[in-house]
């Protein structure tokens, strides 16, 4: 497993000497508002940006009509209609007719197994993204098999090598925030303001682990002021709402939310709770708003997290003593500004465009084989 190296200026970038523009399919499971969605709009907008003629694909969902409102001229929005293992591979291998890629890159495994199957037809190398970590180690044998795997994160990079048996083409790349804000930083309120102000963020799903979120709350509320938000849907939601109800936990389920640095800079610290993760864009745009970042190590310490620029809560902590640890760091103005300070500074370093995405166009170049030169039929 290889990890990203400083990179300086680089030249003109997505051609070959022979001025042919490079081609990449992005395919998603679905243009759902997902983590792994928004690393591929934004990873393609970069790449379009650098001369890269991008198509991105997946069934119909909500950030597809954003993608296509933020798309540059060389980003290609495509609405696959089928979900189905076989009609998604149909559907891939006649868009590939038409685009004539020269590399694949899909972002879940499904996805991946189904490029896998398309590339071999029409030769075209396949790249894929290991967006987070898996609770459990299914299909082994056809998992991570592509030329290049890309992890988000070190710990997502050990397991694909530990628990998937995958020792080598595994680059550590990172993430980028998602979001970024030409507003200027809110500064901390001082540690001892009360109400403590706490915020979480994503889908009320299981990995996210909401129910624990409302546990900490309560755990917190027995000791201090505090008010607490949750943005984000999802099936545990009312499951979420009625624990909140039967424990006192002063949390409000506020919804969707598209200005995420602007509920950043109203919260204290940014709070994750997940049983599982990549590399959460979220924590990076708390980096970047400046805000402490309380989390579980599931969500990828040390890593991003290590190094003191979050505090990281055992994953077997119990509520208790999750609350007494966060307590303890936030009521301590000096190690949250050292703290934020820290994680700025990683993010400037590790987290820019050019740092995460660099080594994807790289690899692309590398694994590009030759235009051809006879005519220009759909099927090579």
């Amino acid at each position: 497993m290889t990890r990203p190296a400083a990179t300086g200026p680089a030249p003109a970038v997505g051609r070959t000497p022979d001025e042919v523009p490079l081609r990449v399919v992005h395919v998603l499971d679905s243009w759902a508002s997902g983590g792994a969605q928004a690393v591929a709009v934004q990873l393609g907008t970069w790449l379009a940006e650098h001369g890269v003629e991008v198509h991105l694909t997946g069934t119909d969902g909500p950030l597809a009509a954003e993608a296509r409102r933020r798309a540059p001229g060389r980003l290609h929005v495509h609405v696959a209609r089928t979900s189905g293992f076989v009609r998604g591979v149909l559907a891939l291998d006649r868009l590939c007719g038409q685009v004539r890629p020269d590399v694949l890159h899909a972002h879940q495994r499904r996805e991946a197994l189904q490029c896998l199957l398309v590339g071999a037809r029409r030769g075209v190398p396949v790249v894929e993204h290991a967006h987070t970590w898996l609770p459990r180690a299914r299909l082994r044998a056809l998992s991570f098999r592509s030329a290049r795997v890309f992890a988000v994160s070190e710990h997502v990079g050990v397991m694909i090598d530990e628990r998937f048996g995958r020792r080598d083409g595994v680059r550590v790349v990172g993430n980028a925030p998602a979001r970024t804000s030409d507003r200027p930083v809110v500064p901390l309120r001082a540690a001892t303001s009360r109400p403590l102000r706490l915020i979480g963020l994503g889908r009320l799903v299981e990995q996210k682990d909401p129910l624990r979120f409302v546990r900490l709350v309560a755990a917190v509320a027995r000791r201090t002021e505090v008010e607490a938000v949750w943005h984000g849907t999802g099936p545990l939601l009312d499951d979420a709402r009625a624990l909140a109800a039967e424990l006192g936990a002063p949390v409000d389920f506020a919804g969707h939310t598209d200005d995420v640095p602007g509920r950043l800079d109203d919260a204290d610290a940014l709070v994750m709770t997940s049983g599982w993760e990549g590399l959460p864009l979220v924590v990076l745009e708390a980096f970047a708003r400046h805000r402490p970042v309380v989390a579980t190590a599931a969500c990828g310490a040390p890593g991003a997290l290590g190094d003191g620029r979050a505090v990281v809560l055992p994953d077997d902590a119990d509520d208790e003593t999750a609350a007494r640890l966060l307590l303890a760091a936030l009521g301590d103005g000096d190690r949250t500004a050292a703290q934020v300070a820290a994680a700025h500074e990683w993010l400037r370093r590790c987290a820019a465009p050019e740092a995460v995405f660099r080594p994807v166009l790289d690899a692309y170049h590398g694994l590009r084989r030759p235009p051809a030169r006879g005519g220009d039929d759909d099927d090579r």
